[in-house]
């Protein structure tokens, strides 16, 4: 029996990513059988071998409906930061492409939706989304750091 599974599925048990990640978990459980939710991915060291397994696995599990809601989700998420910011969608386009508040709305659309970073910059209109996905990794091991 072929089972195609989303790869975000995948991600947001790797992820833990909420609020997605207990029906995630549950699925891939399901599918696993054996391992429990997350057992069988624990060995999985990377997101670029957990995408490799997703496309061994197959296509897409929930299709557009769910990636649908997802950018429903998403895009009231920026919105709610645009209004609590005080920025229009047209302020938004002018600020700097590295503007901190567009990385940390960057960061909390990664931890929150399924959205890919492809989307992210390009609706916050941070440049590509290889400048954006810099941008996260640098403010995040900052953040470490900066901890220490």
């Amino acid at each position: 029996m072929k089972v195609t599974l989303d790869i975000n599925v995948l991600l947001d048990v790797f992820q833990r990513r909420e609020p997605h990640y207990a029906a995630s978990a549950k699925v891939v459980s399901l599918i696993t059988g054996r391992y429990g939710a997350v057992g069988a991915w624990g060995m999985i060291n990377s997101e670029r071998e957990l995408l490799a397994v997703g496309k061994s696995a197959g296509g897409s599990h929930y299709g557009t409906e769910r990636q649908e809601r997802d950018q429903e989700k998403a895009n009231r998420l920026v919105n709610e930061e645009l209004r609590r910011l005080d920025w229009t969608e047209k302020e938004l386009e002018q600020h700097p492409k590295g503007d901190k508040q567009k990385v940390e709305t960057a960061r909390m659309l990664r931890q929150q939706t399924t959205m890919t970073l492809k989307w992210i910059a390009q609706r916050l209109h941070m440049g590509s989304w290889t400048y954006g996905a810099n941008l996260l990794h640098q403010d995040h091991h900052h953040n470490v750091n900066s901890e220490d």
